[in-house]
């Protein structure tokens, strides 16, 4: 009896009830929460965003299957909008549609996604987070009308398994319930006159010709800046001054590591002083000899090679040390990752720009894309400030897309801020850049996204 209590008692025994006592409530408050998602597309954001946390995943890829009985990626865990043109997205979308035509997906099941890099996509083997999980969506046909599929760095194990399977049910359910709402709402053909002539003039009003729009980041950048370049080649001993503050002209900017350049120039100095006595005593010795004057030449000429070594190891010992050449602010990154590296000549260091001249810099993801020509209208809404945009005129824009820095295709625009006399923005600001192109009619306006959609499906 006491080994009996003992064992009811034991720590082991009882953390391990603690932790399943933990997941019991966390899966009845993510049911509860899931149940209490106001629309379908609330629901969409909670599954790819919290069905991990339970399962201990690093990512969640939510995936449906289309009216025309394609597949399609929705929802990605912690990103606001799927940009199908990034290689990963479109690597798992070929995926999952390869597995749905070989098994019916119906069932969890794991799968590693470098064992398909070859067959489907090569951008699934560079992806980090290699071991998937698939929890199915079932509809109420028992047909499977999509799914979630969640990567970690670890493999799954049984336990996550059947708590997978748990999860799939009522994400299952509480996928039913929303598309019942979706599809709830009925058509009506209107009757009276007055509905008839408010759909005539709902179809007249998508003629109304409005201004073609699109909305991209942006960040106020210098539009005036003096680059500082790596003079000589070497290493950076010192940058006395921070990042982002204000400099002088004449102040120092960057010191290099002069040590290796001092004792050139001191070995090259005592080289011209013995050359200039070398000619000293060659010319004393041609004014009676005929050989001293034939060494004569030979010495002078050795005078003007040494001399010019050591006015080269001068220049480059000049060059160690960095100034401004203007006033402005000093922009550049965190200072003790450029301190001891070694630098080639002409690498960029740093920047001095001038903080009253700036301009907008924005880039445009190629899915957002429209017709724009050097003039068009910019308006600025930055984090900062968002009531008071900032009006700005279109002065560049790339004509190839490039892969930046959030890892997404953009077109990167520039524009110049209209004089208002307002107070330049600070250096560095954020926020939201909207580009306003030709004038299209409003239907166009309305349906542009849609069509490019449907045409990306259809493949025409």
């Amino acid at each position: 009896m006491a080994g009996e209590a003992y064992a009811a008692s034991s720590p082991e025994i009882v953390a391990q009830r603690a932790s399943i006592s933990q997941n019991a409530l966390a899966l009845l408050r993510f049911e509860g929460e899931l149940r209490d998602c106001p629309n379908l597309s609330a629901a969409r954001f909670f599954i790819s965003n919290e069905t991990g946390k339970l399962l201990r995943a690093q990512q969640g890829f939510l995936f449906e299957v289309s009216e025309l009985g394609s597949w399609q990626l929705s929802s990605i865990t912690g990103v606001p909008a799927v940009d199908i043109n990034v290689p990963l997205n479109s690597g798992l979308r070929k995926l999952v549609a390869r597995l749905a035509r070989e098994t019916s997906l119906a069932e969890v099941t794991e799968l590693r996604l470098d064992a398909y890099a070859n067959e489907v996509d090569p951008a699934l083997s560079s992806y980090p987070l290699q071991e998937a999980l698939w929890i199915p969506v079932v509809s109420q046909h028992a047909a499977v009308c999509g799914g979630l599929l969640i990567t970690r760095q670890e493999p799954w194990s049984g336990t996550e398994h059947g708590l997978a399977r748990r999860l799939s049910s009522a994400i299952s359910q509480a996928w039913i319930w929303q598309a019942s709402k979706h599809k709830s709402t009925k058509r009506y053909w209107p009757k009276s006159r007055k509905i008839s002539a408010a759909g005539v003039a709902l179809i007249c009003s998508g003629f109304i010709p409005v201004p073609l729009t699109t909305l991209a980041p942006l960040e106020i950048v210098p539009s005036q800046q003096t680059v500082i370049t790596a003079p000589i080649d070497g290493v950076i001993a010192d940058i006395p001054i921070s990042a982002n503050t204000l400099v002088q002209e004449g102040d120092l900017l960057v010191r290099f590591d002069d040590t290796s350049l001092r004792n050139r120039f001191e070995v090259a100095e005592r080289e011209v002083y013995v050359a200039e006595a070398n000619t000293k005593k060659t010319m004393l010795m041609a004014v009676d000899d005929i050989n001293g004057r034939h060494q004569l030449a030979i010495s002078q000429a050795e005078l003007a090679v040494k001399s010019a070594e050591r006015d080269y190891a001068r220049t480059l010992l000049e060059r160690s040390t960095v100034f401004s050449k203007h006033g402005g602010i000093a922009v550049f990154g965190d200072k003790r990752e450029l301190i001891g590296k070694p630098v080639a000549t002409g690498e960029k260091l740093l920047a001095v720009a001038d903080p009253s001249h700036v301009e907008i810099r924005a880039d445009v993801p190629i899915s957002d894309t429209i017709m724009l020509a050097a003039g068009s209208r910019v308006k600025a809404y930055l984090d900062s400030d968002p009531l008071h945009p900032i009006e700005a005129v279109l002065t560049y824009a790339e004509y190839q897309p490039r892969l930046r820095e959030s890892g997404i295709l953009a077109f990167r625009m520039t524009a110049a801020m209209v004089e208002t006399g307002q107070k330049a923005p600070r250096l560095g600001s954020r926020g939201t850049a909207q580009i306003f192109g030709e004038n299209v009619t409003l239907a166009y306006y309305l349906f542009r996204r849609p069509i490019a959609a449907a045409r990306q499906w259809l493949g025409l």
